[in-house]
């Protein structure tokens, strides 16, 4: 019994509004790590997250890699350079919050175009719609961190080969810090 009870209070705790980090009119900017490029955690270059209410934070994220290859083989060298540029805007809206922590649910769009530049030049396009959880912990007025997780539907086109699919993703985990002022 006692620890329903105990359950109970910590569940009205977290799901108070008036003691809730307030997020209308901050701007955040940090850095993080994400799996969005590899399977183990990788740089992103920038995080910004932009209060536009007291429960809703706009994340835009931007993501761009550039990779250039060179091997040799049977005394033939070849070289490729491939890019992969991601737009996602990001809506998260607190779900749970306590004095220092958000938990949000996150929903969002993405926009993908890749490209290789060797004698194939392949090119293709990607669309999604993104769906995930967030946590956001304050440890000081002005810092946080950020652990968020997304998953969703996308439709890949490949204009090259005149080829589409569809496929269900859940492999993006971000980990950042963010600086609000």
């Amino acid at each position: 019994m006692k620890k329903l009870v105990l359950a109970i209070v910590v569940l009205g705790v977290l799901t108070s509004g008036a003691s809730a980090v307030n997020m209308a009119g901050k701007i955040g900017l940090g850095v993080g790590w994400s799996t969005y490029h590899c399977d183990d955690l990788c740089p992103s270059i920038a995080i910004t997250r932009i209060g536009l209410l007291s429960r809703l934070v706009l994340t835009p994220i931007v993501e761009a890699k550039i990779v250039r290859e060179s091997w040799k083989y049977n005394e033939t060298s070849h070289s490729e350079t491939a890019y992969d540029i991601v737009f996602t805007p990001t809506v998260d809206f607190a779900l749970l919050a306590h004095s220092k922590t958000n938990v949000y649910v996150r929903g969002g769009v993405s926009v993908s175009i890749y490209g290789e530049s060797n004698t194939d030049d392949i090119s293709s396009s990607y669309y999604g719609i993104k769906v995930g959880f967030g946590l956001e912990h304050f440890v000081s007025e002005y810092f946080a961190v950020v652990l968020s997780t997304m998953s969703g539907i996308s439709y890949y086109s490949y204009e090259d080969y005149k080829e589409t699919l569809f496929s269900i993703s859940n492999r993006v985990v971000e980990l950042g810090l963010v600086w609000y002022h």
